[in-house]
């Protein structure tokens, strides 16, 4: 599924982490109880350049009846099922990137799946996300990536490179409990799409500083 920057409002300010607003269907979920919004760490880590660390969080928005928790790694969530439960682990660290590329092209590198293993994918503002299914003969894994450009810096003592910038990264991955057999729905109409309005709905803030 593909989705256009209609439907939601964008809220992209210096040093935040390219923050997405929520659309009216998901800010009226969050009031009504039926989506929760949880936070994910921001490593400290920034791929690609090492005089710099990351600092901050991420929101993502999930159904309130998924149970989750935090850790200062990373965001672990539940969507509890008598027949197939799945573990949703969700991070983000800053990466950095040649200026001005495509989030498109840099989320479709990093999920390298095509035809009925993309369950999701879409764009807002500057910001892109998709949502894809891993093969696998024994084990139902999902992945998913979004990119979001920022305008942070990590200060006059680690200058960035000419010609780069720091892109936010946020990674989902899912996996179901061993001893389940998951029909196609259980994640094609259900936790596909859940972690999709997740990404495209995040919001957060952080920055970089000097190591």
């Amino acid at each position: 599924m593909s989705r256009s920057t209609t439907s939601v409002t964008t809220a992209i300010a210096l040093g935040t982490l390219g923050a997405v607003g929520l659309g009216a269907t998901a800010a009226g979920a969050l009031e009504s109880g039926t989506l929760k919004s949880r936070s994910a760490p921001v490593s400290a880590t920034v791929d690609g350049f090492d005089s710099g660390k990351g600092q901050g969080t991420v929101r993502l928005a999930f159904p309130s009846s998924w149970p989750a928790r935090t850790t200062s790694r990373a965001l672990t969530v539940t969507r509890p099922s008598r027949a197939c439960t799945f573990t949703v682990i969700a991070k983000a660290d800053y990466v950095l990137g040649d200026k001005g590329a495509d989030t498109t092209e840099l989320v479709t590198a990093a999920t390298p799946a095509s035809g009925p293993y993309v369950l999701d994918q879409g764009t807002r503002g500057s910001a892109s996300w998709r949502v894809t299914r891993i093969k696998d003969t024994t084990r139902t894994k999902l992945l998913a990536v979004r990119m979001s450009p920022t305008a942070i810096t990590a200060g006059k003592g680690a200058p960035l490179p000419a010609g780069k910038q720091f892109f936010l990264r946020t990674t989902v991955s899912a996996i179901d409990r061993a001893t389940d057999e998951c029909h196609s729905g259980s994640y094609r109409s259900s936790l596909g799409p859940a972690i999709g309005d997740a990404l495209a709905t995040q919001k957060g803030r952080g920055f970089i500083q000097p190591r």
